[in-house]
């Protein structure tokens, strides 16, 4: 391979992208390649510096998409990111994917455990008005000895409503603020992760 067959193949990796960026960036590659040949440097050696114009090109576009993540945030736009670092190669889909998906998992659990608590505390809640206005508590389990199903019951049951309702919803806003921790964490692992594969 050469300068311009290089060149070419870039090119033609780079399709797609708008056509002033992918101008600029091979214009960078010919400066590049030129003043390494003007140092003295073989065009072999240049070529193995670049890299392969494949992988070059999926650089670029994985700057581009971890860029859109960063200026609208989305989940759609994180997991583009992600998707594109995974066509970098093996090592992205074991060292990003899993992670990813793992912690994806572990953020879907902690908001269903605070939906869960928020829909149980309003059925306690529910349940405990019911008990109050009809004067029986038709759901009360067989254990409680019938003199404490009075008034007190009721009390204890709409306070275990809020109770749960409360801890649910103190739950949900905590996953919201480690959803949006784990997206800055994702950005900057994948920003990290390109830097490496350009220095390789």
């Amino acid at each position: 391979m050469n300068k311009q067959t290089y060149l070419t193949q870039l090119k033609s990796a780079l399709s797609g992208m708008p056509e002033a960026e992918r101008n600029d960036i091979l214009y960078d590659y010919e400066e590049h390649f030129d003043a390494a040949l003007e140092s003295g440097e073989t065009e072999e050696a240049i070529l193995e510096q670049l890299g392969r114009p494949e992988v070059v090109a999926k650089q670029f576009r994985l700057s581009k998409v971890i860029q859109r993540a960063e200026e609208k945030p989305s989940s759609v736009n994180l997991f583009r990111a992600v998707l594109a670092s995974i066509g970098l190669g093996l090592f992205n889909i074991i060292f990003i994917l899993g992670p990813y998906l793992a912690l994806v998992g572990i953020l879907v659990a902690v908001y269903a455990v605070a939906v869960s608590l928020i829909v149980a505390g309003i059925g306690l809640v529910f349940g405990g008005v019911v008990a109050a206005v009809t004067g029986s508590v038709a759901f009360a389990p067989a254990l409680i000895p019938a003199g404490i199903v009075g008034g007190t019951l009721i009390v204890a049951i709409l306070g275990a409503g809020v109770a749960l309702a409360a801890l649910g919803g103190l739950i949900f806003l905590a996953a919201i603020k480690l959803t949006q921790l784990f997206y800055q964490v994702t950005l900057k692992y994948l920003k990290l992760n390109v830097k490496i594969i350009k220095q390789n």
